[in-house]
């Protein structure tokens, strides 16, 4: 009875282990084919599709979403490894505040320029996109960047949040 018990116990164990390792494997494979892209290739000709585009301007929507994806990689990884360093900087035995001062800048410009790949990927896909497209695609991007943050000032006045945009 006990050996049973064992096996069983084993087999549920190795079968969790094997769900664990799955899921690690999945996600580092996500991380080297591009992680954290804004918008896959599959993934915008999928939300275009929902989204109600036809076929040509659903692959124009996802071909300028999906443009600038290298120069976007290599913007959060340049800001990861700051960020790292940064950290390291401040853990410093004797932190020297302008030469962290001077990474914040570093992380500050990186930010930026990242800032301007997103901005040149909205202004391409806007060209893409007809008048009441552009409404409810801005409107989809505004419920996205309001969501689980607090009220924008800018709303406090009227004791208005997120669920107006």
């Amino acid at each position: 009875m006990k050996n049973k018990r064992l096996a069983i116990f084993l087999i549920i164990s190795l079968a969790f282990n094997m769900a664990v390792l799955g899921v690690f494997l999945a996600h580092w494979l996500r991380e080297d084919s591009g992680g954290e892209s804004y918008c896959d290739p599959q993934q915008c000709r999928t939300f275009a599709r929902r989204f109600g585009l036809n076929p040509p301007t659903a692959e124009r929507f996802s071909t300028e979403m999906s443009r600038f994806r290298k120069d976007e990689r290599k913007l959060r990884a340049g800001i990861s490894e700051s960020r790292m360093e940064l950290m390291e900087l401040l853990q410093s035995p004797e932190p020297d505040s302008e030469i962290i001062d001077r990474k914040v800048e570093e992380i500050s410009e990186l930010q930026g320029e990242l800032e301007k790949i997103m901005v040149r990927r909205l202004l391409r896909v806007n060209s893409v996109l007809s008048d009441s497209e552009k409404v409810r695609f801005h409107r989809i991007l505004r419920r996205r960047m309001c969501r689980d943050r607090p009220p924008h000032p800018p709303f406090l006045e009227r004791g208005g949040n997120c669920e107006e945009l």
